[in-house]
């Protein structure tokens, strides 16, 4: 994360997001802020977001993989469509291949960092809680967030 705040202002010199676009991305990094002080199974907010919907898990890490979704799409669009001109249909196929494409690729290389650097702590870096399918959930949660801020992209436009 340390290295992303220099990437925005390197990337903003050949192109300029929104101001909705840098709240958005702010507010995802004091997500992972809040999440890496207390570890994402063990955000008091996720236990309490567990019990709205039910569950006994922290849902905090789940919550996040959903805005990563949600909040990422939008600069994305935003992107494909300023600097590089995609339309229609494939705008937002595109966009929402793309946050798909990376939800798996961190799932891919979380999964090699535990295994590498310490494979019996490896639950606890993963977070899984219990549950195998945790990766499948986390990408699924990112590609449901994205399409359904597509929609409201898609239905913006329309107004």
């Amino acid at each position: 994360m340390v290295l992303f705040v220099p990437f925005v202002f390197w990337a903003s010199r050949y192109f300029l997001f929104s101001n909705t676009s840098y709240i958005l991305v702010t507010l995802f990094l004091i997500l992972h802020v809040v999440g890496s002080h207390y570890t994402y199974a063990e955000v008091p907010f996720g236990v309490t977001l567990g019990e709205w919907l039910g569950d006994e898990r922290n849902m905090y890490d789940r919550l996040v993989h959903l805005l990563f979704g949600v909040v990422f799409v939008y600069p994305l669009y935003e992107y494909l469509q300023r600097k590089l001109h995609v339309k229609g249909f494939f705008i937002y196929f595109v966009s929402f291949m793309t946050i798909s494409a990376f939800a798996g690729f961190y799932e891919v290389v979380e999964w090699i960092a535990a295994a590498v650097v310490d494979p019996e702590a490896g639950d606890a870096f993963l977070g899984t809680q219990g549950d195998i399918w945790d990766a499948q959930k986390d990408m699924a949660l990112a590609m449901g967030g994205s399409l359904c801020a597509l929609i409201m992209i898609k239905l913006k436009s329309k107004l």
